[in-house]
């Protein structure tokens, strides 16, 4: 989703107020990968579009802008590393939280600050060079798109809880076993086959301390059989 992908407001700056602002849609409401996510963590996504839009998200210095994200969402960093996960695992930003559509939907036409330089150097030239005709239209051509989209992510498969997932991703990696980003896919699979169970699953595994997920026991110790295929591999 990243910002969006229907018509609403551009990232420049505002002639009234001189504040930088960026693209939000009114797509936003019904985009599957939000809805994925807590209230909590969809206004952390929009606040970090903020920080995007202002140049915190690209500070160099890795701890600097960790401490830096840390200030403006209220977080200490254990509670930032939880937060990024989650909005990882639903594919709306990076691991150092860079909005992974930013590219594809903020443009460069919406700055004012390469307008404005033409401008001048149009004045200094007028008797040299014609005036251009400034249109702050949003006619990118597809050349100047495709160099700046980013890489398109598998989305999590249908059926799969979200939450169960991110308890059992946290789990992992408090025991110092964090699941491989090139496993993560069937890891997502295998967990959505459980239907129902997913979150008693997951949490049958954490209690007994293993690293694999399994088919839920039953009283007498016996395997309850709830594992079965997602809905996308069904036959």
């Amino acid at each position: 989703m990243g910002s969006g992908s229907g018509p609403g407001q551009r990232m420049g700056v505002s002639r009234l107020s001189g504040l930088p602002w960026f693209r939000m849609y009114s797509e936003a409401v019904d985009d599957e990968k939000l809805r994925l996510l807590a209230f909590e963590d969809r206004w952390h996504f929009v606040a970090l579009l903020c920080l995007k839009a202002q140049g915190i998200l690209d500070e160099r210095n890795a701890d600097l802008r960790t401490r830096k994200i840390c200030v403006k969402l209220g977080l200490d960093s254990v509670e930032l590393e939880t937060v990024m996960k989650r909005l990882v695992t639903v594919g709306l930003v990076t691991s150092t939280g860079q909005p992974l559509a930013w590219a594809k939907r903020q443009f460069q036409s919406d700055s004012s600050t390469s307008r404005v330089r033409a401008f001048r150097e149009r004045q200094r030239n007028v008797s040299v060079t014609p005036p251009d005709t400034d249109t702050d239209t949003d006619t990118d051509t597809e050349a100047e798109k495709n160099k700046t989209r980013a890489p398109a992510r598998e989305p999590p498969p249908a059926g799969m809880d979200a939450n169960a997932w991110n308890r059992w991703e946290t789990y992992r990696r408090e025991i110092r076993k964090p699941i491989k980003p090139a496993s993560v896919q069937a890891a997502q699979r295998k967990l959505a086959g459980f239907g129902a169970d997913q979150a008693a699953v997951v949490e049958q595994s954490i209690a007994q301390g293993w690293t694999g997920l399994f088919d839920l026991k039953d009283v007498r110790g016996k395997p309850k059989l709830t594992w079965r295929p997602p809905p996308d591999e069904a036959a």
